[in-house]
């Protein structure tokens, strides 16, 4: 954190020497400069940021552990399933990986032997921590899904199981176990402690991969003051984000993540609603969820619903989508934040578009630790360019079936 620090302070410094040298304005060449030397005190920032958020939300927890509780609460969670200790076998986290890094995207005819190889299946090398957390990080950014799921963080990709409880046949308040009353004193020696077990069920997570290429031209390549690495993981990030994002929003989870949308807890919309939202339909929704989940529960909504959400209006023309401009709090919606993900159906006939529940207790999001890079040399040759292949590896599920509710509109 202290590099980014330095290369925060070092970036803005050249921004306020260029100012002070060209008080009457930019010519074309300084103006680029100073959109260059921006650019990277900018990213410089949001990656400060993201280390102070990842920091704050990570916690490592034995696989064994992991794989025999149901777990709960907003924490990403780090599961070690490979050999030996994670963080030592992971070199991509220091500077001097970083610098080898950098030197590698230039110069990828030199093989970069202070790299540690990548999944021999990818043939790549893995990139960097801190420039993959700003990958990650434009995901959370993209979709906000990433953000409100239950996160799971592995060091390989095989399977992972997560044992949870099974309410779905009492989904309101009450678990499948129960509890007697018990007598003082009782002396008949027949035991008045009710004997039940518990129903659990097991999600189990995948690992599937996406991958994008980006081509850099000869020319960029060879300017040293060009930042190649922010434009190979801005369009990586782009491209990574929209495929995964439209997975967990709305996936089939068959040979694919599972969307967040397939949860079976279904408000199906009255004939005649196909294309709207009916106020009345969200109250309903909110009591499809059990008791339990409904303290943390908010709105997960496409674009499109919440353009329509926003003109709904009470009976005295008060709009029920609040905000508190004065205090800066995000919107509400019947009390509750709400949040548009971009890839979750537009309002259509039965689509399912919206989504309510404590969403950290009833979706999971399985990442695979380190992104891996692979530099396709002599394929762009012809075309005066060097291409980066990237990939990734997730999954997603739904955890806990009561604590999320769908509405679909109405099929005519």
């Amino acid at each position: 954190m202290e590099d980014l620090k330095i290369e925060a302070g070092k970036s803005f410094n050249e921004m306020r020497r260029l100012l002070d040298e060209n008080p009457n304005g930019f010519n074309a060449e300084t103006s680029q400069e100073f959109d260059r030397v921006e650019a990277a005190h900018d990213a410089a920032v949001r990656a400060l940021e993201a280390e102070k958020r990842l920091a704050a939300k990570s916690v490592e927890i034995p696989a064994d552990e992991a794989r025999n509780l149901a777990l709960a609460g907003g924490e990403e969670v780090v599961l070690d399933d490979a050999e030996g200790d994670v963080e030592v076998a992971r070199p991509e986290s220091t500077e001097a990986y970083r610098s080898a890094f950098m030197k590698f995207l230039r110069n990828p005819e030199v093989r970069a032997t202070q790299l540690n190889k990548g999944t021999s299946s990818a043939g790549g090398y893995l990139v960097p921590e801190q420039w993959g957390n700003q990958v990650i990080d434009s995901l959370v950014a993209e979709s906000p899904l990433f953000g409100l799921a239950k996160s799971y963080v592995t060091s390989s990709g095989q399977k992972l199981h997560i044992p949870v409880v099974n309410y779905q046949s009492r989904p309101l308040q009450a678990p499948n176990l129960a509890a007697g009353d018990v007598s003082e004193g009782t002396t008949s020696g027949t035991s008045t402690f009710t004997e039940t077990e518990d129903t659990f069920t097991e999600v189990a997570f995948g690992s599937y991969k996406f991958g994008t290429v980006t081509v850099v031209s000869d020319e960029l390549i060879r300017d040293s003051l060009f930042p190649v690495d922010e434009l190979i993981r801005t369009q990586a990030a782009k491209a990574l984000a929209y495929k995964a994002g439209s997975y967990v929003a709305a996936g089939t989870g068959s040979s694919q993540p599972q969307g967040i949308n397939q949860a079976g807890n279904i408000l199906q919309a009255a004939t005649g609603n196909s294309t709207k939202v009916v106020a009345d339909d969200l109250i309903a929704l909110q009591h499809k969820i059990g008791v339990p989940y409904r303290q943390n529960a908010q709105w997960v909504v496409s674009d499109s619903a919440y353009q329509a959400i926003r003109k709904l209006a009470d009976t005295n023309g008060r709009y029920l989508l609040q905000w508190d401009y004065a205090a800066g709090a995000p919107a509400t919606l019947l009390g509750k934040p709400i949040s548009v993900d971009p890839y979750l159906p537009a309002l259509a006939a039965s689509a399912k578009h919206t989504v309510y529940g404590d969403i950290n207790a009833g979706f999971g999001i399985r990442r695979v630790a380190g992104i891996n890079i692979r530099v396709l040399f002599e394929q762009y040759a012809l075309q005066g360019g060097i291409g980066y292949r990237i990939d990734m590896s997730m999954d997603s599920r739904l955890l806990d079936t009561a604590a999320l509710a769908v509405y679909q509109n109405s099929a005519s």
